[in-house]
């Protein structure tokens, strides 16, 4: 939405083609919307057909000058459907569409569909470093297709906490109606599988139960039920706190003493910068992302949870040391502007280049 809107400001006219389960309430009226039925996020060779007859009929029939994908299967058909009409085709890479957390068979397919995409694609953005790297090695496109937009967060409304009396503390974890002043380890996450949130629940089980931390959950998702039981059959429900969704994440890091995150696979976990930048340690499972910002405060142990407990109980008894302000800059809306500006001015002189060529 950041990319889109910023480019309705520079007096681009932009479409944006969505699945039917997108949540159309929260697209911007200045975009001008399709809604393409057949676009599913899970693998449908009937209905990913349909969506690519969809989306190569609108762009043949529109004319764009750019066609800019996201998204995995999404931005595969994208891609394809653009080939040979759009002058110039840009794709962002939010995560990995392969690695340990896909399996072997479905890696190989989407690595293999990733190579043949990007011999047709002008410009790859990935949102991190990490992430570049991997496509690059896993023989994804060339290094001069690469560059490096990073997702924006409000860096300034986490920096502030890092300043924020103790007593707005104890009435924020009020607010949030967690009890007791000990030690809190904060996890946001969607309670689905890949967020791994019953792995956190094992390893730190031992933890709650002894009363050395309280643990608050903010998010929600399918696995809410079997994560309440499991954290009943752990004998920690007395020290789990389920908020359900928070749409305040600055007041919910303000009462945090630690971030864990256990994720199998992210592009860049944004909560990890937004903790980060408010001055909050964080400990975490392997996964690429995690060393976006050198110096940072993370304690990182293997993909397994070996030796989460024993991170999360050495990072509680350190005092936190953040991380230089300046280190965010290319998170911040005027950073993240500037790459969006020198993204265009490539893609938009390439576009004239091509649009001179095809004429008669």
């Amino acid at each position: 939405m950041h990319t889109a809107l910023w480019e309705t400001r520079q007096g681009h006219e932009v479409h944006l083609a969505v699945g039917r389960d997108s949540m159309l309430s929260e697209i911007p009226a200045a975009l001008t919307v399709h809604v393409v039925p057949s676009l599913v996020r899970d693998l449908s060779p009937v209905r990913d057909l349909l969506t690519l007859r969809a989306l190569r009929g609108l762009i043949s029939d529109r004319r764009f000058d750019i066609v800019h994908t996201h998204q995995s299967k999404a931005g595969i058909l994208g891609r394809l459907a653009a080939r040979g009409i759009a002058p110039v085709i840009v794709h962002t890479i939010h995560m990995a569409p392969f690695g340990p957390a896909y399996g072997t068979a479905a890696s190989a397919v989407f690595v293999r569909a990733e190579r043949m995409c990007a011999r047709w694609t002008d410009v790859i953005v990935s949102v991190g470093e990490e992430l570049r790297s991997g496509n690059i090695a896993a023989g994804i496109g060339r290094p001069a297709q690469y560059t490096v937009i990073r997702s924006p967060i409000d860096v300034a409304a986490f920096v502030a906490l890092r300043a924020r009396p103790a007593e707005a503390r104890v009435t924020a974890r009020q607010r949030l109606g967690i009890d007791g002043s000990g030690k809190l380890v904060v996890v946001v996450a969607s309670l689905e599988p890949r967020k791994r949130v019953d792995l956190i629940f094992r390893e730190l089980a031992p933890l709650v139960r002894g009363e050395e931390v309280r643990l608050a959950i903010a998010g929600d998702g399918p696995k809410r039920d079997r994560l309440s039981a499991q954290a009943a059959a752990l004998k920690i429900a007395g020290g789990v706190h389920f908020l359900g969704h928070v749409s305040d994440i600055p007041g919910l890091l303000s009462v945090a003493d630690l971030l864990v995150h256990a994720a199998t696979v992210e592009g860049v976990p944004q909560v990890t910068l937004q903790a980060l930048a408010a001055g909050v340690p964080v400990v975490a499972t392997e996964m690429i992302g995690l060393r976006e910002v050198p110096g940072a405060a993370i304690r990182i142990v293997p993909s397994s949870g070996d030796g989460l407990r024993g991170s999360v109980v050495a990072a509680l008894a350190e005092s936190p040391v953040p991380v230089a302000i300046d280190a965010f800059d290319a998170w911040t809306d005027a950073g993240v502007d500037r790459s969006l500006a020198a993204l265009h001015e490539r893609v938009d002189t390439l576009v004239d280049k091509r649009r001179r060529a095809r004429r008669p």
